[in-house]
């Protein structure tokens, strides 16, 4: 069996996404076993830092990045999720996002930013992109 993983610039776009479907196709097409592990959308980790460290000095800006990463990630469903599975990826993104905004805007109110809170903000990115990946990979029969 194979690992694969995939991060940074494969996984940047939702274009580049369909890349990595090729590639899992080929390995289903050649009867290889093989398990599929995906880091954040290029960009989303930093992200999350930013909205976290603009959350902690109290810049409500953070708030408008917020609204980017969200919408980075409803595109992200649109283009790679088919519509019988669109709306159940939608639901299970939004929980998230909505998770994460909870948490974010605690480190607002409290003023307080751990290194173990900034790693469970960080974890989202990857959390959202596996989500979104794998009802992808689901609309494909991958």
């Amino acid at each position: 069996m194979r690992i694969l993983k995939f991060g940074g610039s494969s996984v940047g776009t939702p274009e580049r996404i369909n890349g990595v479907f090729d590639i899992l196709k080929e390995y289903q097409a050649e009867g290889k076993q093989y398990a599929v592990v995906f880091s954040a959308f290029q960009g989303v980790t930093d992200t999350l830092i930013s909205i976290s460290n603009k959350a902690v000095a109290r810049d409500e800006t953070y708030l408008k990045d917020f609204e980017q990463l969200e919408r980075i990630h409803y595109n992200a469903v649109e283009y790679l999720v088919s519509e019988n599975l669109k709306e159940a990826s939608r639901k299970r993104v939004n929980n998230l996002l909505e998770e994460l905004k909870e948490i974010v805007h605690g480190v607002y109110l409290v003023k307080e930013l751990t290194l173990r809170t900034l790693d469970y903000i960080m974890s989202f990115g990857e959390r959202l992109s596996c989500i979104i990946i794998s009802d992808g990979m689901n609309s494909r029969g991958l």
